[in-house]
């Protein structure tokens, strides 16, 4: 089995389409809606993240022969990571008028991508809150 290495942060797009997909953005068409990335563009980026085992391509139950995109246990062990630059930027640069979420339990995370109650986040399905002005997600639909 090939071993997962981490996303390419210098390509364009990759850590955008982790991004979503720790969202819940699982088809490829709500990729390319959300991102407004070009269709080829977009298959590379997928195609390189599966082959990387940080997601793992299957067949979509709800409709038939097309597939869906899940984040494997490697891909998951980015969320600190990827959390940490979100952290950053709402610090450094444009203020995040987000919070984030534990999907499953609905409590809040803190500035380290972890549970406000520091157990441990078995799952980081995520949903988002807070200011939906300019939101992307809000305007084209998809992932909530």
């Amino acid at each position: 089995m090939r071993r997962a290495t981490p996303p390419r942060p210098g390509e364009r797009w990759t850590l955008l389409v982790v991004r979503d997909a720790f969202f819940g953005v699982r088809r490829f068409s709500d990729f390319q809606a959300h991102l407004d990335v070009p269709r080829a563009v977009l298959s590379d980026r997928l195609t390189g993240l599966v082959r990387d085992s940080i997601l793992v391509r299957r067949p979509d139950d709800e409709r038939p022969g097309r597939h869906v995109y899940e984040l494997t246990d490697a891909g998951r062990d980015l969320w600190p990571v990827l959390y940490s630059l979100l952290v950053w930027g709402g610090r450094h640069r444009l203020p995040n008028s987000r919070t984030f979420e534990h999907a499953a339990c609905g409590v809040l995370l803190d500035d380290r991508g972890a549970r406000d109650d520091r157990s441990a986040v078995e799952s980081v399905t995520l949903v988002k809150r807070g200011n939906d002005r300019g939101d992307p997600y809000r305007r084209r639909g998809g992932a909530d």
